[in-house]
């Protein structure tokens, strides 16, 4: 069951990375199997619903700007736009009526009687066409999710912030961890109630279930050793705690629990009789891609990479682009100091970063320290193998590993 699992969360990743440029009520925010994970929804199954599933009569013969009629060669609209449900079949149509300032209807494919190269055919009078719902902008729809979250008051008290919102098309999918599967239920109840929307994907994982998993995972490692594990999981961040004999033990459990592809990271507080052990930086951040980095001098670099530690997931450094300011050219007459400085790509380890907020972030030093600092060098890194499943929210382009 975990293999098949792990085939549909490649599945979801591939889906959820290749529409990152969906509208995003929170940041403007490869694998084919038919069975369906056992993960993410009380029922077992992923959260989804599909109004359309059916192949319409006439879906490879409709497209924009075709005239619409109703019975009795009534010219009523032309399509502006098509719908997609989830199985890449025309469910709905955009129709703008044929006036001043017309209205957008979204007529159902089950409606439609006839369709030539020129035009649709209707079987509903004007009346029922009045009568059919209006086409919200994705715009719309995202704002009326994120109300429908925190209209929920159990929603809003605890994992309100770490439910991600994409809209296209009127499709949404939700993204995020949240602290149970109840709370799952509820977000994703929440939005299939929304008016307007035409289907909805859901890959929220609930910590509980994730809790389960982890501590089988470890549960495997107790049966061959003399040890005990505890552990908790709070959004998706696996937190190891108990007390080994060595520190072989101790990485093993740590790489155990990061090769569970639904964590985001793993904090490792297992103690090793004997021995005090260095466990380093283990904050826990994950800066997004495409955001800015501010120095303590006001100066900005973008995220363009982040370095992962595969054996515990989190991530341990950036690789940012910005203008940093050049030694050489500091005496060089310019109205923008800086504005001549070449582009570089720097690495920064995450230990500088003092803060993040979903829009940016602020690094501990000023901008002229980072000569202190390695220039980004591809032959120091790899990327990811194609069966490693990035932590959520990264893509497996979004990351590198240090080499071996």
């Amino acid at each position: 069951m975990f293999d098949t699992q792990v085939e549909q969360t490649r599945i979801d990743e591939l889906n959820r990375c290749r529409d990152r440029a969906w509208l995003s009520i929170e940041d403007e925010k490869r694998f084919g199997i038919t069975n369906l994970a056992n993960f993410g929804k009380p029922d077992g199954k992923i959260a989804e619903i599909d109004p359309e599933a059916v192949d319409p009569p006439f879906g490879g013969m409709i497209h924009i700007g075709q005239k619409v009629f109703l019975p009795g060669d009534q010219l009523i609209g032309l399509t502006t736009k098509l719908f997609y449900n989830l199985s890449g079949n025309v469910s709905y149509l955009a129709v703008r009526t044929a006036r001043l300032f017309g209205r957008h209807k979204m007529v159902p494919i089950a409606s439609i009687s006839d369709v030539t190269s020129l035009r649709v055919m209707l079987s509903m009078n004007r009346d029922q066409f009045m009568e059919l719902p209006g086409y919200p902008t994705d715009f719309s729809i995202a704002e009326e999710v994120d109300r429908a979250l925190w209209k929920d008051v159990v929603l809003r008290d605890t994992d309100y912030h770490e439910i991600d919102v994409q809209v296209q098309n009127a499709m949404i999918t939700l993204n995020g961890h949240v602290t149970t599967s109840m709370n799952q239920w509820r977000a994703e109840t929440a939005v299939k109630n929304i008016p307007g929307i035409l289907g909805m994907k859901s890959y929220i994982i609930p910590d509980d279930k994730l809790t389960l998993i982890v501590a089988e995972a470890l549960g495997q490692i107790e049966q061959g050793e003399d040890c005990k594990f505890f552990s908790r999981v709070e959004n998706g961040l696996a937190v190891l705690l108990g007390e080994v004999n060595s520190t072989a033990l101790r990485d093993q459990a740590e790489q155990s629990v990061a090769e569970i592809p639904w964590v985001r990271g793993v904090i490792n507080e297992i103690r090793v009789s004997g021995t005090v052990v260095d466990s380093g930086d283990q904050r826990f951040l994950q800066p997004f891609i495409g955001n800015e980095l501010i120095f303590k001098d006001t100066l900005s670099v973008t995220i363009r990479k982040v370095i992962i530690n595969p054996h515990n997931r989190r991530v341990v450094g950036v690789v940012v682009l910005g203008r940093f300011p050049d030694p050489l050219r500091q005496g060089s007459d310019t109205e923008y100091p800086g504005e001549n400085d070449p582009e570089r790509l720097v690495v920064l380890p995450v230990r500088l970063i003092l803060s993040l907020t979903r829009s940016d972030g602020f690094i501990r030093i000023s901008s002229d320290e980072v000569t202190e600092y390695q220039d980004y060098d591809p032959a120091c890194y790899v990327t990811p193998d194609k069966d490693w499943l990035p932590p959520y929210p990264y893509c497996t382009d979004d990351v590198l590993f240090l080499t071996e």
